[in-house]
């Protein structure tokens, strides 16, 4: 999969390959078609909020659910 990564604070996101995801009990895996960041990522970016990095960036998720772990009965 592609993830655009903040490595390290003041550094510019960054496009990577990544393994596939794998699902465990309870979570699902999903294709994503468009994403969006919003500015707690920016503020991260700064140093103004405290993160564990490197860290995919990105939420507001608009995709499709393409493996469900055991347990997943609604996505």
């Amino acid at each position: 999969m592609k993830a655009m990564v903040l490595r390290k604070k003041g550094e510019p996101f960054v496009l990577e390959e990544r393994p596939d995801p794998k699902p465990g009990p309870g979570e699902a895996v999903a294709k994503v078609f468009a994403c969006g960041s919003g500015l707690t990522i920016h503020h991260a970016r700064a140093g103004r909020v405290a993160v564990n990095y490197p860290v995919i960036i990105g939420h507001e998720v608009a995709g499709e659910i393409v493996e469900a772990g055991a347990g997943v009965r609604n996505v």
